[in-house]
């Protein structure tokens, strides 16, 4: 094959990588931002101009969001939002395309480094399609905060390319060891390792496994390297590492998690069957999913659990036995394994795992080994089965085809809050019912929230307040207050009393009718917490109800004290002041309420009163 159409053939190879990983996502550039990229972008001024990059390597990445002892910090992610932002603004549709063009990036890596691996156009080629449309990528590719996973990989790859190109140096041209070697590890070669192991650990902490990654290649494929050599190469990420560390340190403050030991001891009960959750991810076509259970019956049948530890053991298992005569399944195996580990229940998680986006980087050994069966699949010619060659080549485009439209049909799961809180309902699990309640509840659509909170209240080993009060809340749209005060009181019961179960109370009597209840609620709020603008504002509106004027003017002072009032709260304010003689006041009231409300009813109203009292 002459060299001009061996580049021909490899660039449709990379044509058709590209068009793989684009075509199953562009549906989801319709969508807008969903969850957590709410707090990252739109309401995160440091997110909106790289002028700020500087201050992103200084603070974590979800502030005030998480538990305040487990802190993520991502600030080269927060740098691409900033690129983002200032391109086009909160435009979701900008967010979503970059993640996406990361992906194609993604998946051209991956079939470069399968080329590496394999030695072969059809099987690499073949590889970087199975990743570009496994259905699994839709959670880090159709969610902008799933943009972690994308870079920090996509560093990977790249450094571990870096390496490799190396290794098969040192092999000679030939890789058999036997041609001239190329000229040994270069400062430039290794400054851009080093630098692609700084950008991957700053976009997501997992990338630790990187040294590992690149060792592996060496322990399959072979590596001559001298002493010198190795410790350049170990300092290459070390330096790196100890820079990441320093600076995390120094940005968030914490660098352990403490969990109890008892903890420790079912997550490692556990690891076993997230590996063979995420096998099940990586190998078989399915629809992604927002949320997974599967630890509940390994912790109930613990014989279980240890069975599921042979899927980690045979990954090992067959990554050393096949490194002499597969070497290319044997990396990919052990590529799934090490880049499985911190993913794998070893280390605290502040969310359910496994996780659909944990397995982005993973994917690239398993794409690998697909590719390779293809190819395999393929090349096979058995005597007995003519129409064989046929039946492989649709095999291998059915299987495609339908990765491709299972993953067209998962990306809508994070299209916005309400079609991510209806796929958390349709799973019908234990995770992310509070959630799914609160998004419901933000849309109005009272009986999926009480479905949801109730569930949460239900299934949740230790149920938390807000889920009574977002049920109550519910409940309350629903128009049965009774039963909203039902679960009120259930939870002051469980819970004793606090500021914000004690507003809900005075809000739910109020509406219910029972002015005096209502106003001991709110008295009770306020004293436990007396900077709660709310709780002030619903004991000014019930002593208006009971025509306590003096009462009203006192708490609608302290409202105003802590917040600035509405319109209708001017009004109201300005009406009890008149009542107790406070003309002054009264007209203050009245002039502020008619120039935050110039057009509306309680303007006109403010006007009318002003018109009385000049009169």
């Amino acid at each position: 094959m002459r060299k001009s159409d061996g580049a021909k053939i490899t660039m449709l190879w990379i044509t058709a990588v590209a068009a793989a990983a684009l075509l199953p996502y562009v549906p989801s550039l319709r969508g807008g931002f969903a969850l957590d990229d709410f707090h990252l972008i739109v309401e995160y001024p440091l997110a909106h101009s790289l002028v700020h990059l500087p201050e992103a390597f200084a603070r974590s990445f979800l502030p005030g969001d998480v538990d305040p002892e487990v802190v993520y910090y991502r600030p080269l992610v927060i740098g691409s939002y900033q690129a983002d932002y200032m391109i086009a603004g909160p435009n979701p549709f900008v967010f979503r395309l970059s993640n996406l063009l990361m992906h194609v990036a993604a998946s051209l890596l991956v079939f470069a480094l399968a080329r590496r691996v394999t030695r072969d156009l059809v099987a690499s080629g073949l590889a970087g399609v199975a990743f570009g449309v496994l259905p699994s990528h839709f959670e880090a590719v159709s969610w902008v905060s799933g943009r972690t996973d994308l870079m920090s990989s996509i560093f990977t790859l790249g450094a571990v390319l870096v390496f490799a190109g190396f290794c098969d140096g040192t092999r000679g041209s030939d890789g058999s060891g036997m041609g001239p070697a190329r000229p040994s590890a270069s400062a430039f070669r290794l400054f851009a390792f080093a630098l692609l192991a700084a950008c991957a650990l700053f976009s997501k902490e997992n990338a630790v496994v990187l040294p590992v990654l690149a060792f592996g290649y060496a322990w399959v494929f072979g590596c001559r390297m001298s002493r010198a050599e190795k410790i350049k190469w170990a300092a290459a990420f070390l330096v790196p590492m100890a820079v990441f560390v320093l600076v995390r340190r120094h940005a968030v403050h914490v660098t352990v998690v403490s969990h109890p030991t008892m903890v420790l001891g079912r997550r490692i009960l556990g690891i076993g069957i997230a590996y063979a959750a995420y096998l099940r991810m990586l190998l078989v076509p399915q629809v992604g999913r927002v949320a997974y259970d599967v630890f509940p019956i390994g912790m109930k049948y613990p014989l279980i659990s240890i069975g599921a530890w042979l899927a980690p053991t045979a990954l090992a298992a067959g990554a050393i036995r096949l490194r002499k005569r597969l070497p290319a399944v044997a990396f990919g195996a052990l590529w799934v394994f090490v880049a499985l580990l911190p993913v794998s229940n070893i280390l605290p998680a502040t969310s359910p795992i496994p996780a659909e986006r944990f397995v982005y980087l993973p994917s690239a050994g398993s794409s690998i080994v697909l590719g390779l069966l293809a190819k395999w699949m393929l090349d096979w010619r058995p005597r007995r089965i003519r129409i064989w060659p046929a039946a492989a080549v649709v095999i291998v485009v059915w299987y495609v085809l339908l990765c491709g439209a299972l993953t067209i049909q998962s990306t809508p799961q994070y299209s916005s809050n309400l079609a991510w809180a209806r796929a958390v309902s349709a799973l019908d699990g234990r995770f992310y019912r509070s959630w799914s309640g609160y998004y419901f509840l933000q849309a109005g659509l009272f009986r999926e929230a009480a479905r949801e909170y109730t569930a949460a209240i239900e299934r949740s080993p230790k149920p938390e307040l807000s889920d009574y009060i977002g049920l109550s809340k519910a409940m309350r749209g629903l128009g049965e207050t009774e039963k909203a005060l039902d679960v009120l009181l259930e939870a002051r019961a469980k819970f004793g009393p606090s500021a914000g179960l004690e507003l809900n109370l005075g809000n739910t009597y109020a509406e219910a009718g029972r002015p005096a209840q209502a106003r001991r609620a709110f008295e009770r709020a306020v004293r436990l917490d007396p900077q709660s603008a709310a709780a002030w504002v619903g004991l000014a509106r019930i002593a208006l109800a009971l025509r306590d004027y003096t009462g009203a003017v006192t708490a609608y002072s302290r409202a105003e004290s802590v917040t600035q009032l509405i319109p209708a709260d001017r009004l109201r304010f300005g009406l009890a002041c008149k009542k107790v003689g406070l003309v002054e006041r009264a007209l203050e009231q009245f002039r502020l309420a008619a120039a935050q409300d110039p057009h509306g009813k309680t303007g006109r109203t403010a006007r009318q009163e002003i018109a009385r009292i000049r009169r």
